[in-house]
């Protein structure tokens, strides 16, 4: 005769638990967006989205003419960022080569991906920080095209990623153009920061949102079996 098998019930202490946990995390299931892209008004002397446009601020979008563009894949047939400004051989102006970048909350960045010219981007700094005025630096990064340095040295439109180890959020981002392979002038399509949520406050990092947002599918469907059983 076959045994009957009984199904145990989560302890009430464990669901509280997880409801807690569930409760800190649902809210940052929104998707995180960007609310504002910036440069210096005036500061890309080549043809480019915000060069021919003026318009050196603006939401990304449909409506966006000018740096905005600077997010949009479908906008890299022309160029978002294209200067001439240099402080010395292939080391471009910092107060040109500036890129904002304006999140509706707190977000955590941890890398940028550039559709390049062929005289391209090698090397930028990464900022990140609640304010304008409390910016700090994360370090310089070299992409992963390298940083040689000579006319066209990168294939048209090449992926150039760069990545770094960032746990701290904030609502703004910023990188600085701090090298480019040819000594005079660069170009670039596209630049899309990669970022995430920040861990809910009291759950591990070591875990992540993904393992625990796992975790919650699988006590859904153990509460919804308890349920049919009981």
């Amino acid at each position: 005769m076959r045994s009957k098998k009984t199904l145990m019930r989560p302890a009430p202490l464990a669901l509280a638990c997880v409801s807690t946990l569930a409760a800190a995390i649902l809210p940052a299931a929104q998707a995180l967006s960007i609310v504002n892209i910036s440069m210096p008004s005036g500061s890309m002397d080549g043809g480019s989205w915000p060069g021919d446009s003026g318009v050196y601020s603006e939401a990304p979008g449909p409506a966006a003419v000018g740096i905005g563009r600077i997010v949009d894949p479908t906008s890299a047939f022309k160029f978002s960022m294209h200067d001439h400004g240099y402080l010395a051989p292939n080391v471009p102006d910092p107060l040109q080569s500036v890129v904002t970048y304006q999140f509706d909350s707190p977000a955590v960045v941890t890398g940028l991906e550039l559709n390049v010219h062929a005289n391209g981007i090698s090397k930028v700094e990464a900022l990140v920080g609640d304010s304008l005025g409390s910016l700090f630096s994360l370090g310089t990064f070299t992409g992963s095209l390298g940083a040689p340095t000579g006319s066209s040295m990168f294939s048209e439109h090449a992926l150039n990623a760069f990545s770094w180890a960032n746990t701290t959020p904030g609502l703004y981002f910023q990188f600085v153009v701090t090298e480019t392979t040819l000594d005079n002038g660069y170009a670039n399509y596209t630049a899309l920061p990669t970022f995430h949520l920040p861990t809910p406050q009291g759950v591990p990092d070591s875990l992540g949102l993904p393992t625990v947002v796992a975790t919650l599918i699988g006590v859904a469907a153990l509460r919804r079996r308890t349920a049919h059983t009981g």
